[in-house]
């Protein structure tokens, strides 16, 4: 059980930077297309 938690907690954690990598350029796509 604890494995499974620690596996849990391991891939909100990397989900959590995939969304960072990909809002980022996102973001600045979005600033640099409503000027």
């Amino acid at each position: 059980m604890r494995d499974f938690m620690g596996y849990l907690g391991f891939s909100i954690v990397i989900a959590l930077i995939l969304c960072l990598f990909v809002e980022m350029p996102v973001a600045r796509l979005v600033r640099f297309f409503s000027k």
